[in-house]
């Protein structure tokens, strides 16, 4: 296992446990490590689809949500490199020719999270959102897996997107302001012009 993720897997732990309450299906968190994600943690219920990942290994950046959502970030080399590589064409790995892939990063990075349907070794769909530090950088990410009938993935991306930017604000990392109005604090209320 990475040691990087070992901080973010004790900060990220509570959100987790939380979103696993909530959606009673594989959530999983990952780092970036070379030309993989590591899988760092998992959460799931004896009940939930079957999938391919255990703590400790490693998982394809082009063909994952995790991954997507990693090598959206990474540098471009990385992602350069990736971009070169034939797409994968055993069944069920969802391979996207480069550009295809390079759209899907553009779209990552945009709406902040990955979506990535599955047939091997189930029918899944998985989301995935970045986690930030407090430098700005992604040091992690965070996804859920479900069955791809069971819960549209439309509802699934605001909860991971959110549990991810709690995550990534207990990690110390402060957005840009959203441009969304919000109420002053006290000490601004009574400022001269406030």
């Amino acid at each position: 296992m990475s040691p990087r993720g070992h901080g973010v897997r004790q900060v990220a732990l509570p959100y987790l446990e939380d979103l696993y309450e909530v959606t009673r299906h594989h959530v999983l968190l990952s780092v970036l490590e070379g030309r993989d994600a590591v899988l760092i943690n998992r959460l799931s219920s004896r009940t939930a689809t079957e999938v391919a990942y255990r703590v400790g290994g490693r998982m394809p950046l082009r063909t994952t949500a995790v991954g997507q959502v990693l090598l959206a970030y990474a540098a471009p080399e990385l992602q350069e490199e990736i971009l070169a590589q034939p797409a994968p064409t055993e069944r069920g790995a969802g391979g996207l020719s480069a550009a295809e892939l390079r759209a899907a990063l553009a779209g990552v990075k945009k709406s902040g999270a990955a979506v990535v349907r599955r047939t091997e070794p189930s029918r899944t769909v998985s989301v995935a959102a970045p986690i930030h530090g407090a430098d700005g950088g992604v040091v992690a990410a965070l996804s859920i897996v479900v069955p791809d009938a069971s819960t549209p993935s439309h509802e699934l991306v605001p909860l991971v997107r959110a549990a991810a930017r709690a995550i990534s604000r207990t990690l110390g990392h402060r957005p840009l302001a959203s441009g969304a109005w919000r109420h002053p604090g006290p000490a601004e209320a009574d400022r001269p012009g406030a």
